[in-house]
C-alpha cells in the first residue's frame, strides 16, 4: 500500500505549489509538505519524485511548508491546501483508514494472545479451559483475516504466537497422559471383571432381575469413572451388548411362552368344539326318541324347550369358545408386535454401530492428542475443521412390564 502521495496543487491564495502527503501510522497522522513552484528545481522534484516517494530519506528544507493532520477526521487536507486530482486523496484516504483500523485491531489480538501466555505461566496440568480460549480466540482471529480486517502477515504472526500455546498445552498434557494410562488400565480392568461376570448369568432367568439393576449401577458408575474417553466407551459397548442380549432373552422367553400358551388354548378349543358335536348328536338323538313316542305330535317349540338344557350348554361352550378364540389372536397379535419390534431394534441396532463406527473413525482421541487448529488449513480456519467432542450417553433401561427398553 502506497503511504506517499506527490501532487501539484496550491496553497494559501492561489498559490502554485509541490505538495507531499504522507501518513504516519504510528502516530496516526498526516504529515504534510508543501514546496512554492518557484522553489521546486529539477534536483528538488527528482529526489521527491524518485526516491522519497518510494520510501527513501529525505531531508525537508526549512523553509518547506508544513502541517500534521489528524489520520482520522473526516477530510486530510486543511482549508488553505488544495490538489490537482482529489481523487487521489479521496482514495489514499480510504484505505488509510482502513489500515489504521487494521493496525489497533492487531493491537488488540496480540494483547489478547499475550494475556493468555500470562495464562500459561506456572501452570502445571494440561487445562481443558485454556485450550478453548486459545482455540476461540484463533477462530476470531481467522475470521478477521477473512473478512480482510487484518492482512495476512499480521495474521501469521498472531499464528505463530498462539501455536506456542498450544503447543505447551500439548506438552503438559503428554506428561498428565503417562499416569492417565496406569490408572485407566486399572479401572477398566475392574469394571471388565464385573462385566464379564454379570454376562456369564445371562443363561439363568431368575438372574436376569439382577443383571438389569447391576448394570444400571456399573453405567451410573462408569460414567463419573476418572478413565479415558476410549476406554469409557468400550466398556459401555460391553454393557450395551449385555443390555441387548438380555432383552433378546426375554423377548425370547415372552414369545416362547405364548407359543405354549396358544398351542394349550387350541387344545382347550378343540375339545370345547368335540363336546359340542356330540352335545348336537345327543340332541338329535333325543328329538327322534321324543318324537317316536309322541308318534310326531310335538312341534319344534316345544322340543326345544323340554331340551332347553342341552341348548343352554352348547350356547355355555360357544361363548367359552368365542372367548378362548379372541384370547389366541389377542396373543398372536403380540407375538407379531414382539417379533416387529425385535426387527426394528435389530435394524436400530445396526444403524447406530455404523454411525459410531463412524464417529469413532473420524474422532480425534482427545486424550491422547490434541491438533493445533491453526495446522487444519492452507490460508484460514473453516468451522468443519474444528475439533469436535463426542459426550458419551450411557444406555438407559426401562424395566417395566417385563420389557426391557436400550
Amino acid at each position: 500500500m502506497q503511504q506517499r502521495i506527490v501532487t501539484w496543487g496550491e496553497i494559501g491564495t492561489d498559490l502554485k505549489a509541490l505538495i507531499t502527503i504522507e501518513l504516519d501510522e504510528a502516530n496516526a497522522n498526516i504529515i504534510i509538505n508543501a514546496f512554492p513552484k518557484e522553489k521546486v528545481s529539477k534536483e528538488l522534484q527528482d529526489a521527491i519524485f524518485n526516491e522519497w516517494k518510494n520510501g527513501g530519506n529525505f531531508q525537508f528544507p526549512e523553509t518547506t511548508y508544513q502541517w500534521t493532520v489528524d489520520a482520522q477526521q473526516d477530510n486530510i487536507l486543511p482549508n488553505n491546501v488544495r490538489v490537482d486530482r482529489p481523487i487521489l486523496i479521496t482514495e489514499a484516504q480510504s484505505l488509510w483508514s482502513r489500515k489504521l483500523m487494521s493496525a489497533k485491531l492487531n493491537q488488540l489480538l496480540n494483547e489478547e494472545v499475550a494475556l493468555l501466555n500470562q495464562q500459561l505461566e506456572g501452570l502445571k496440568e494440561f487445562e481443558q479451559s485454556l485450550w478453548d480460549k486459545a482455540k476461540t480466540q484463533w477462530d476470531k482471529i481467522a475470521d478477521y483475516q477473512k473478512k480482510a480486517e487484518i492482512s495476512w502477515e499480521q495474521t501469521t504472526i498472531l499464528k505463530d504466537k498462539i501455536n506456542l500455546i498450544f503447543d505447551s498445552l500439548k506438552a503438559l498434557k503428554r506428561i498428565n497422559h503417562e499416569g492417565d494410562e496406569e490408572k485407566t488400565l486399572q479401572i477398566s480392568k475392574a469394571f471388565n471383571k464385573v462385566i464379564d461376570e454379570l454376562e456369564d448369568k445371562l443363561i439363568y432367568p431368575d438372574e436376569w432381575n439382577n443383571i438389569f439393576n447391576e448394570l444400571k449401577k456399573i453405567q451410573t458408575n462408569l460414567k463419573e469413572s476418572p478413565i479415558k474417553w476410549s476406554a469409557k466407551r468400550k466398556l459401555q459397548n460391553k454393557i450395551n451388548d449385555i443390555y441387548a442380549a438380555l432383552k433378546k432373552y426375554r423377548s425370547t422367553e415372552f414369545i416362547n411362552k405364548s407359543k405354549a400358551r396358544i398351542k394349550q388354548l387350541n387344545q382347550i378349543l378343540s375339545g370345547f368344539k368335540e363336546n359340542i358335536e356330540r352335545d348336537k348328536e345327543n340332541y338329535k338323538m333325543q328329538v327322534e326318541k321324543m318324537q317316536h313316542y309322541t308318534r310326531g305330535k310335538l312341534t319344534e317349540a316345544e322340543l326345544q324347550e323340554r331340551f332347553s338344557h342341552l341348548f343352554d350348554r352348547i350356547k355355555s361352550k360357544e361363548e367359552k369358545i368365542k372367548n378362548i378364540s379372541k384370547t389366541i389372536n389377542d396373543i398372536e397379535r403380540d407375538i407379531q408386535k414382539e417379533q416387529n419390534r425385535q426387527e426394528q431394534e435389530l435394524q436400530k441396532a445396526k444403524e447406530q454401530d455404523k454411525q459410531n463406527q463412524e464417529a469413532e473413525n473420524n474422532l480425534s482421541d482427545q486424550d491422547n492428542n490434541l491438533n493445533n487448529p491453526t495446522e487444519e488449513i492452507a490460508s484460514i480456519v473453516s468451522e468443519d475443521a474444528q475439533p469436535k467432542t463426542t459426550e458419551l450417553e450411557p444406555t438407559t433401561i426401562d424395566n417395566k412390564d417385563n420389557d426391557l427398553t436400550v
